[in-house]
C-alpha cells in the first residue's frame, strides 16, 4: 500500500496496445526448456503420478471399494462437501468485500483504510488460530452453529477474505468515477448506480476474487479438521487422512479430483480478460 501511494489505474482512452514482443533469438530453446522444466516439475509430473495411481486404484476392486465406502458417507459426498462449502465461502467473501472496497476506494479516509487493512488480517493468522477462535466464539455466542458445516464456511471466509477484498479494490481502482457520476446525473440513485453500473463493470474482477477464494478454500485443511462436524469430510481431509496412514493409492483419486475441480476457476483467472472482452 505504501508503494502504491496515490497511483491511479483508470483508463478512459481506447489507445491501449499490447506490449511489443521481444525476440529471444538463440535464447529461444533455453527459455523454452526452462519454462517446460518448471511446468513439468510443478504440474505434469505430480498430476501424472496421481493419474497413474488413480488408474491403479480403479483396477484394484479392493482398493476401489475402500475409496468409495470409507466413513459414514460415500466418495461423492466428499466432492459435494468440498464444492458447496468452498463455493458458498466465495460468494459470501465477494459480497462482503464489495462494501469494503467501495468505502476504501471511493471514500478514502483513515477509517475506511483501517477497515480495508483489517480485512487483510486473515492472511496473517494461521488457519488453526482462526479455527480455535471460532470454536470459542461459537460456543459462547452462537451455539446453534456449533458442529455444523457453516462454521467451516465462516472460517473459509475469514481466512481468505483478503483475496476477495484486494480483487474488488483492484477492479474498482480501474473504474473511472466519472462513469458513476454520469449515472447519478442521469437520475440514478446511489444504490441503482452500484447495481446497474458499478457491479456490471467490475464483475470480472469480482469473479476473479471469488475464484481465488474458491481455490484456496478447496484445499484448506487445518481449519476444516478442527471445525468440521462428525461425518463432514472434504477432499482435502480425505487426502490427508489416507496419506497420513500411508494409503497413497486411496488418496490419489481424491487429490486428482481436487486438481480437476481447481482447473475451471484457474482457467477463468488466466483467461478472464479474453472471456469478458
Amino acid at each position: 500500500m505504501r508503494l502504491q501511494g496515490r497511483a491511479r489505474f483508470t483508463q478512459l482512452e481506447s489507445n491501449w496496445r499490447p506490449a511489443p514482443l521481444t525476440l529471444l533469438g538463440k535464447w529461444r530453446i533455453p527459455a523454452f526448456l526452462l519454462v517446460f522444466g518448471v511446468v513439468t516439475a510443478s504440474l505434469i509430473l505430480p498430476a501424472g503420478v496421481l493419474l497413474v495411481w488413480s488408474v491403479q486404484t480403479f483396477l484394484d476392486p479392493e482398493t476401489m471399494s475402500a475409496v468409495f465406502h470409507t466413513g459414514s458417507q460415500g466418495f461423492g459426498s466428499y466432492v459435494w462437501n468440498s464444492l458447496w462449502s468452498s463455493g458458498l465461502a466465495a460468494v459470501i467473501a465477494v459480497a462482503m468485500s464489495l462494501p469494503v472496497a467501495l468505502l476504501a476506494v471511493r471514500y478514502p479516509n483513515p477509517f475506511t483504510k483501517f477497515i480495508s487493512r483489517l480485512c487483510q488480517v486473515g492472511y496473517a493468522l494461521p488457519g488453526v488460530v482462526i479455527a480455535l477462535s471460532l470454536v470459542l466464539l461459537v460456543n459462547r455466542l452462537l451455539p446453534f452453529l456449533y458442529a455444523t458445516p457453516f462454521v467451516v464456511v465462516i472460517a473459509y471466509v475469514l481466512r481468505h477474505m483478503p483475496q476477495a477484498v484486494r480483487a474488488s479494490e483492484s477492479a474498482l481502482r480501474q473504474l473511472s468515477p466519472s462513469l458513476e457520476e454520469a449515472s447519478r446525473t442521469l437520475g440514478r440513485t446511489s444504490i441503482q448506480t452500484i447495481f446497474q453500473v458499478t457491479i456490471p463493470l467490475i464483475l470480472p474482477g469480482l469473479l476473479a476474487g471469488g475464484s481465488l477464494v474458491f481455490l484456496t478454500s478447496l484445499k484448506e485443511l487445518p481449519a476444516t479438521l478442527l471445525l468440521r462436524p462428525a461425518g463432514f469430510d472434504t477432499l482435502a481431509v480425505r487426502v490427508w487422512a489416507w496419506a497420513e496412514e500411508g494409503f497413497y493409492l486411496q488418496a490419489a483419486p481424491a487429490a486428482f479430483i481436487l486438481i480437476l475441480a481447481s482447473a475451471l476457476p484457474l482457467y477463468f483467472l488466466l483467461r478472464r480478460e479474453q472471456i469478458f472482452r
